[in-house]
């Protein structure tokens, strides 16, 4: 008489991944002490950036009245050309803080980190900012951090990876990136046609990394370090701001405005 044998693969818990030597330099910023900070959708297309820059222009129709914070902005801040009468720069690195200071002599740029941002006097921040950041704070620190965002800003734009389940990850990079990986020279003829075929072929060499190193990342890791809209729409509902998420491909983008 034969018996089943049944294996049962246990997954790792959201803690015990939270310990991993990759987690810790992830979640701590310790990807971006010594350089940029990559913001794919806000950097893809022109047409994000104008999406992005219609959301914050109705959250702030009179950005000349007004003061804006742009937290994580990394060498690129989102609301650098936009008319604010003051424009606050919160980032965590040095090497990215001394830049901006020298970049945007007339911005105030602050060094520190998202979970622990400084104190601003009620009514002080018009509009807050965080394009892909809140994916790299722990999972369960998320709403806590947006709930002392949500009590300093009268409006609140966040952009960031929507959340996918392990599985789902898996299966994206490889339809996605691997197609890419391997056809090089239908990305090379896409740069032709976008009219930069030198500058495109380099991008094609840093897809290329990119795609080594999403296929060998742990994707129980990768899935955390996703973010999911709801609770933040939830919180912000709780917090008095209207709320609208949109969809675009793997990213979301939520903006919050207090009546």
């Amino acid at each position: 008489m034969c018996s089943k044998i049944r294996i049962i693969v246990k997954r790792p818990g959201k803690r015990e991944i939270l310990k991993r030597p990759e987690a810790r330099k992830w979640f701590s910023g310790g990807h971006y002490v010594e350089g940029d900070r990559l913001q794919s959708f806000v950097k893809e297309t022109r047409q994000n950036r104008e999406l992005l820059a219609a959301r914050i222009k109705a959250l702030v129709p009179e950005p000349g009245n007004a003061v804006a914070l742009e937290i994580g902005p990394g060498t690129s801040p989102l609301i650098h050309n936009l008319p604010f009468r003051e424009r606050i720069f919160l980032d965590q690195s040095p090497k990215i803080v001394q830049g901006l200071r020298a970049a945007h002599p007339t911005a105030e740029v602050l060094h520190g980190d998202i979970r622990n941002p400084p104190s601003f006097h009620a009514g002080k921040i018009s509009l807050a900012v965080a394009a892909e950041v809140f994916g790299h704070v722990e999972p369960h620190r998320r709403i806590g951090t947006l709930r002392k965002i949500a009590r300093m800003a009268d409006a609140i734009l966040i952009v960031d990876y929507r959340k996918v389940s392990p599985e789902e990850f898996r299966r994206k990079t490889v339809a996605t990136y691997l197609p890419m990986r391997n056809d090089r020279k239908a990305l090379i003829r896409s740069g032709m046609l976008m009219g930069n075929p030198k500058a495109f072929q380099a991008d094609v060499l840093d897809i290329t990394r990119e795609v080594e190193s999403l296929l060998a990342r742990d994707p129980e890791l990768a899935s955390l370090e996703t973010v999911d809209p709801e609770p933040m729409r939830k919180l912000l509902l709780q917090e008095g701001f209207h709320v609208e998420v949109t969809d675009h491909g793997e990213f979301f983008v939520l903006s919050a405005k207090k009546p």
